[in-house]
């Protein structure tokens, strides 16, 4: 693999984890309220 496409890569798995945690995040104010 070229260094452009693993880059590539770990950018959408970036965009990916911070989608997760601001769902979880919801996820736990509600639960706590």
């Amino acid at each position: 693999m070229k260094v452009q496409e693993q880059e590539e890569e770990i950018v959408q798995l970036r965009r990916q984890i911070s989608e997760l945690q601001s769902s979880q995040n919801a996820t736990q104010q509600t639960d706590l309220t």
